[in-house]
């Protein structure tokens, strides 16, 4: 059986960009079927459209839902998979299901995640525990990404009904072209691009130059070269589907946060007002519902499965994820109040007010009573922000139409939260 190639994807090295014009064009190579008998029960061409199997990695790709439950997992049988446009496959409802309901327990041994360096992880492992390593704490979706690639590669892995089902690109900001990186028009965002890029790049030759004249049967890719845009599509993948769950026990009786990634639960989509959450067993001998997701509320037919992925800005949802939401309360900046930081963007943001240069005296006692405290002042939140108004307030600390908003007191002094 053929290795299965890790590069499907065409680099611009001019700009340090993993350019989506190729990578929408390119296909991974064809990869024979799994011979696991459960496995080739019912795939994917019995269960989804022709558009649908467009999307995931192999168009031949093991039924996922059959997989789990041959592994000693729970579906219910009122979820199916479906293709929801814009966000891709997401699970979805094909009957009422009531509030307080088990809709997936997956057993302690299918999620992915990097293997401890106490449990005696062979060759293959150890080496890509030893590239992890060298990376830095916050880029814990890198290090799991070694694991996902290292496993895409393999012949023979146990995953590969779940990553034969992962998306075949990602419409992550990495993969922008130039152009489309600039029209964002919003520079820490692009400045986190440039870097993560960048690091893509450096870290391939560190991967590589680690792996150089090993065996196949040693070596953690199947003797593959593994490029920026391999690393790019594994990060991608666990930054937009990993969940953080409790680890083992660690020597100080706390438990560690091991990033994992958890096949179908994954394919819930997000909101900050779920219809559904996950509910971690902690206890170590129950290990047939070692991760469940349990219905919040009744689930009319037809409806997505939702999750929500945690108090994110649209900063992080954009660069993590891939998409923003409309009014957002989690995207807020705070803001110390300080006559030179007001008079700076004042200048900066084209203001002439009367009210920066000489607020009134009772203007000026509210602003010295909160001068200790931090007033936020929403960018989205339960009403819109123009997209001028948070660049400025995010660069600079107030509104580009600071006339109307004056931080919400230099108006009438009665909030300081910007509408």
């Amino acid at each position: 059986m053929a290795r299965r190639g890790l590069s499907t994807i065409m680099l611009n090295r001019d700009f340090a960009f993993l350019a989506t014009t190729t990578i929408r064009k390119s296909r991974s190579r064809q990869c024979s079927p799994q011979r696991h008998s459960c496995i080739l029960r019912a795939s994917y061409s019995t269960r989804l459209s022709a558009n649908a199997r467009d999307l995931v990695l192999s168009p031949d790709a093991p039924d996922l839902v059959q997989w789990i439950r041959d592994e000693g997992g729970f579906v219910h049988e009122g979820l199916k998979l479906e293709n929801e446009g814009s966000t891709g496959l997401g699970l979805v409802s094909s009957k009422p299901i009531s509030a307080g309901t088990k809709i997936i327990s997956l057993p302690r041994h299918i999620p992915l995640a990097l293997p401890p360096l106490d449990a005696g992880p062979n060759q293959t492992d150890a080496i890509l525990l030893h590239l992890a390593e060298v990376l830095p704490k916050e880029l814990w979706t890198l290090k799991l990404a070694l694991k996902l690639l290292g496993e895409r590669a393999k012949v023979d892995s146990f995953w590969w009904p779940y990553i034969s089902n992962l998306p075949k690109t990602f419409n992550l900001p990495i993969f922008f072209s130039e152009e489309e990186i600039q029209s964002l028009q919003y520079i820490p965002l692009i400045h986190q691009v440039k870097k993560r890029c960048k690091y893509l790049f450096n870290f391939e030759g560190l991967v590589n130059s680690v792996v150089e004249g090993l065996a196949p049967e040693q070596h953690p890719f199947g003797g593959q070269h593994v490029d920026a845009a391999a690393l790019g599509w594994a990060m991608s993948a666990v930054s937009s589907r990993a969940f953080r769950l409790h680890g083992d026990i660690m020597s100080d009786g706390k438990r560690g946060g091991t990033p994992m990634l958890l096949p179908l639960v994954d394919m819930c989509n997000h909101n900050f007002h779920p219809n559904a959450r996950i509910i971690q067993e902690t206890d170590g001998g129950c290990d047939k519902g070692f991760v469940k997701v349990v219905t919040e509320e009744k689930i009319q037919e037809h409806a997505s499965i939702l999750l929500d992925y945690g108090p994110l800005t649209n900063d992080l949802l954009l660069i993590d994820y891939g998409f923003v939401v409309s009014k957002n309360q989690h995207d807020y900046v705070e803001l110390k109040y300080d006559r030179a930081l007001l008079d700076a963007a004042a200048v900066t943001a084209g203001v002439h007010s009367d009210a920066f240069a000489s607020p009134a005296r009772w203007q000026r006692e509210i602003l010295f009573k909160v001068q200790g405290n931090f007033g936020r002042c929403g960018l989205g939140g339960w009403s819109f922000v123009s997209y001028s108004k948070s660049t400025v307030c995010r660069e600079f600390g107030v509104y580009r139409e600071a006339r109307s908003c004056q931080f919400a007191i230099l108006g009438n002094g009665s909030s300081t939260r910007c509408s």
